[in-house]
């Protein structure tokens, strides 16, 4: 037996409200509670997302409220891993322990997944800035249009050439190359010391992956060390 009336009820929902969302009657509610009539694969994940529940935990296939079995199969993290990372958000306050367990979880996995905003990406994100800084400053400041050859182009994307992109002979005639040159110098020092900085210093090891972002679990001695904070 399906899991739809314990649900509504559950979220003191009538029968009405429920239909208007779904895009259907009443009566059709009625019949897809008592087993009557099966709804349709679209209006089986309507459900899901309403009630915040995996199909097949309303259609009674799986006591798996949560969803933590398609979250590990989807992943390739275990619900202790998972559940580990959601614990240490809250306590760095990134989440509040009142916040939809499904957006925990999914910002757990961005975290388990080297995606989230850490120190170690804040500093790649700034590497990445650097280098599309100086694509900017070069393409829009220097570069003048009427001097690029056309059979550069494959649609809007344009296809550099190594001898004459930075040369000077595409730029405007009133740009300076020496200042474009040092401003790329200045930019590439700093773009570099940066990814120095992120081979010398000891970022947070709580994660065996921190800078391999295969999925691979949390291991016991990181756990335990945590645990000691």
């Amino acid at each position: 037996m399906n899991r739809i009336q314990e649900l509504r009820e559950e979220n003191k929902i009538s029968q009405a409200d429920l239909a208007k969302y779904l895009g259907v009657t009443r009566q059709s509610i009625s019949l897809y509670e008592r087993g009557d009539r099966e709804p349709k694969l679209e209006t089986w994940q309507k459900l899901s997302d309403y009630f915040g529940v995996p199909v097949d935990y309303i259609q009674g296939r799986s006591n798996d409220k949560i969803g933590w079995s398609l979250w590990e199969e989807a992943t390739g993290y275990n619900r202790a891993t998972i559940e580990f990372e959601i614990n240490e958000l809250k306590n760095a306050n990134r989440l509040n322990r009142d916040d939809d367990i499904q957006m925990q979880i999914g910002k757990a996995v961005q975290f388990l997944d080297n995606r989230g905003k850490t120190d170690y990406n804040a500093v790649e994100e700034a590497r990445r800035g650097i280098s599309q800084l100086m694509n900017h400053i070069h393409d829009d400041f220097y570069i003048d249009p009427n001097k690029l050859d056309p059979s550069t182009f494959v649609g809007n994307t344009r296809f550099r050439n190594g001898k004459t992109e930075y040369d000077g002979s595409l730029y405007y005639e009133d740009m300076d190359k020496q200042v474009h040159d040092a401003i790329s110098d200045i930019l590439e020092q700093a773009r570099v010391k940066l990814g120095d900085y992120m081979n010398e210093h000891k970022f947070d090891t709580r994660y065996n992956h921190r800078i391999n972002t295969s999925k691979v679990e949390l291991s016991e001695q990181s756990i335990d060390d945590t645990k000691k904070r």
